[in-house]
This record gives C-alpha cells, sequence and structure tokens, in this order.
C-alpha cells in the first residue's frame, strides 16, 4: 500500500514538474521582452515594404509598421549598443519621406530604381536590427 502511494505521489511529482517546466518556458520569454507580438507584426510588415514594387504600396507597408513599433527604448534590453526604437521610428519617417519623394516618378526611370534599391537595403537593415531580439 505504502509503495503503491509513494509512486503516486511522484508520478504526480513529475507530472506537474514537467508541466510547469514546459508552460513556464514561453511565458519567460514574453516577461523578458513583452513587445514581441508586435515586434513580430511590424517585421510582417516591413518585410512586405522591403518586397513592394511601388513607392505607394511600400509607404502603406512601412506606416503600419511604423505605428506597430514602440515609440521608445531600447531595442535590446541587454546589449549596451545604440539600437533604440527612437532610431528606428526616425529612419522610418525618412524611408517614408524618400518614397513619397519618388512616388511622382516613372516606374523605369534610373533614379526611382536606385531609389527604391536603397530604400529596400535601408529596410533590411531595419529588420536586420529587430530580428537580433
Amino acid at each position: 500500500m505504502r509503495k503503491q502511494t509513494a509512486a503516486k505521489i511522484m508520478a504526480l511529482v513529475a507530472i506537474s514538474g514537467f508541466s510547469s517546466y514546459w508552460l513556464g518556458i514561453p511565458n519567460v520569454g514574453f516577461i523578458l521582452n513583452p513587445n514581441a507580438s508586435a515586434i513580430d507584426e511590424a517585421l510582417g510588415q516591413l518585410s512586405r515594404a522591403e518586397s513592394a514594387q511601388t513607392p505607394n504600396d511600400m509607404i502603406n507597408f512601412l506606416l503600419i509598421a511604423k505605428s506597430q513599433l514602440p515609440e521608445s527604448g531600447p531595442v535590446r534590453w541587454w546589449s549596451p549598443e545604440k539600437a533604440n526604437f527612437e532610431s528606428i521610428q526616425g529612419e522610418l519617417d525618412d524611408l517614408i519621406n524618400r518614397a513619397r519623394n519618388i512616388s511622382s516618378l516613372d516606374l523605369g526611370d534610373e533614379l526611382h530604381n536606385s531609389e527604391m534599391y536603397a530604400i529596400h537595403k535601408q529596410i533590411e537593415a531595419i529588420q536586420e536590427t529587430l530580428v537580433a531580439l
């Protein structure tokens, strides 16, 4: 009788420990970075902006991404790097203005193409900064 009770108690402890361990892992990640889902959504919009073929489409995706990112604070809480959301918001504003400036140019224009390429590269750099979270 005692062996059965001890075995049941040990099984209960093992199951509850295993469950709390696996249920706790995602929560630790959320506590360390509560903006994770908003950043993931912004990354999706930035990816769309990076592949956009017209400045107007790019502007729409950049505006959505800008609204989903925090206005201030460090990008990485553990890193001494200078990456912060204020600078990313400023870069997004700059990209939106650059896209507006070329929106009146023809799609095949050399200036249009080179500027779109430069904007795509800058969006890619912002994504790399955010992915490093």
